[in-house]
C-alpha cells in the first residue's frame, strides 16, 4: 500500500472470503455470481454493499475523512469499477474484467467453511449435493492442498453409509481421486470409492490425463499400501520406464546397452524391482500382488544379472536376487532361464481381464461356482 490517498483507494489486496464477496457486489453490480440457493438465513444477515461504504471499510487511514467531514476532490480518486491499477503484478484482487484472488482465500476460509457447514449438518449428503455445484464454480479443485483438505474431510462424511453412487463418484472426480490414492493410504476409503465406480459401471481412470498410472504411482509414493485394493477392483499395471529412469537416472546411465537385449517390458519389471529393493524393500506385499495379477513370466536369475551385474556390488546381487525369489516367486523353483507361467496363472489374468471389462470384478468371482479355493485365487489372496 503507498501513502497517497489516491493510490490507496486504488490498490487493495483480498486476503479473506468476506472481502471478496464484498468486492463482487460493488464491482460486479450483480448478484448473478453468487448461486444464493447455497446460502442459508439469507434473510438473517442483510448487508448494504455501497462504494463508499467499502472504501471506509478497506482504507482506515480515510477514517480522519469522516471524522473531519472532509471530501477528496473527485480527480483524486476513481470509482472502483473503471480503476485499473498501473502495475498490475503487485495486487492479488478482484479487477474490472480481470477476477484473481490469493490462494489463501481457498486454502484458509472457503475450503474451512464449506468443510464446517457440511460437518455441521444433519443431511451431511444432501448438502454436499448442494454445494457441488458451488465448489465447481469457485474452482476449488485448482489448489493440491485445498483438493486434498476437502477430500480428506468430505469423503469421510460419506464413507461408508451414503450409498448414492452419482454423488460419490462425481466428488471423487472432482477433487482429483486419482492422485489423492497415492497421496494417502487408506484402503477402505479407495475401495468404497472404486466400487461405487463399478455400480455405475464407469471407468474412473478413463479420463486421466496423467501418464502415470495409479499402481506405479503408489509405489514412487510409498502409499503401497492402496494397491491391493486398486489390483481388486482391477486396475492394470502399465509399462512406465520412464518414472523409474527419472528416480534412479544415474544407475541406468550406466546401461546403455540393455534395451538391446531385453524388451521395453521385462526392463520396467526389472528396474520395477529394483526401486522396490531399494526404497521400499517393505512394500513386497505390494509386489507380490502385481506378479499375480500378470501374465509375466517371472525375472530370471540370468535377466538380473545382465541388468544389475556389473553395476551393484556382489553381495547386493545375491540380496536383490533372494529377495526376489523369496518374495514374488511363489510357482516354480527359481532359475536362471526365462519360462512360461504356469497355465493356471494364465487362466487367472485371462479371467480376471474379462471380468474386469465388465464391471464385474470383485464380485463375479463369487458367481462362477469355482469353489472357495479357486475364488481365493482368482481375488489373489494366494
Amino acid at each position: 500500500m503507498t501513502s497517497d490517498i489516491s493510490d490507496e483507494s486504488e490498490a487493495f489486496e483480498i486476503e479473506s472470503a468476506r472481502d471478496a464477496v464484498f468486492t463482487c457486489f460493488i464491482v460486479q453490480r450483480s448478484l448473478m455470481p453468487l448461486d444464493l440457493s447455497t446460502c442459508e438465513y439469507m434473510l438473517l444477515r442483510r448487508s448494504v454493499f455501497t462504494e463508499e461504504g467499502y472504501k471506509k471499510m478497506f482504507q482506515p487511514s480515510r477514517r480522519i475523512l469522516y471524522a473531519l467531514h472532509l471530501d477528496l476532490p473527485r480527480d483524486m480518486e476513481r470509482s472502483l469499477r473503471t480503476a485499473t491499477p498501473y502495475k498490475a503484478d503487485r495486487y492479488m484482487t478482484f479487477y474490472v474484467g480481470v477476477p484473481n484472488i490469493s490462494e489463501r482465500v481457498y486454502n484458509r476460509d472457503l475450503a474451512l467453511v464449506i468443510v464446517n457447514n457440511i460437518r455441521r449438518a444433519d443431511n451431511k449428503t444432501e448438502k454436499l449435493r448442494r454445494y457441488l455445484n458451488l465448489m465447481k464454480c469457485l474452482k476449488l479443485d485448482r489448489y493440491r492442498r485445498t483438493v486434498n483438505f476437502i477430500f480428506d474431510n468430505v469423503i469421510h462424511f460419506l464413507y461408508p453409509e451414503c450409498m448414492d453412487s452419482n454423488l460419490v463418484v462425481e466428488f471423487a472426480e472432482i477433487f482429483n481421486f486419482y492422485s489423492w490414492t497415492f497421496y494417502r493410504e487408506s484402503p477402505d476409503i479407495v475401495g468404497y470409492v472404486l466400487e461405487h465406480a463399478r455400480r455405475m459401471r464407469y471407468n474412473i481412470w478413463g479420463s486421466n490425463e496423467w501418464k502415470l498410472d495409479p499402481i506405479n504411482a503408489c509405489i514412487t509414493f510409498h502409499t503401497t499400501g492402496n494397491i491391493g485394493k486398486l489390483l481388486e477392483y482391477g486396475t492394470v499395471l502399465r509399462t512406465n520406464c520412464h518414472l523409474y529412469m527419472e528416480i534412479l537416472g544415474e544407475f541406468l546411465g550406466r546401461r546403455q546397452t540393455t534395451t538391446c537385449r531385453i524388451s521395453e517390458r521385462r526392463i520396467f519389471l526389472l528396474i520395477q524391482l529394483f526401486y522396490i529393493f531399494v526404497e521400499s524393500r517393505a512394500s513386497w506385499t505390494a509386489l507380490r500382488l502385481i506378479w499375480r495379477s500378470i501374465p509375466d513370466p517371472y525375472l530370471s536369475g540370468k535377466e538380473l544379472y545382465f541388468a544389475f551385474g556389473g553395476i551393484i556390488t556382489p553381495e547386493y546381487f545375491y540380496a536383490l536376487n533372494g529377495f526376489y525369489n523369496s518374495t514374488v516367486v511363489e510357482e516354480n523353483p527359481p532359475s536362471d532361464h526365462t519360462t512360461p507361467r504356469l497355465l493356471l496363472q494364465l487362466c487367472r489374468v485371462a479371467i480376471r481381464s474379462i471380468l474386469s471389462s465388465n464391471f464385474q470384478l470383485p464380485h463375479g468371482i463369487g458367481q462362477l461356482g469355482v469353489g472357495k479355493t479357486l475364488e481365493s485365487y482368482l481375488k489373489l489372496q494366494y
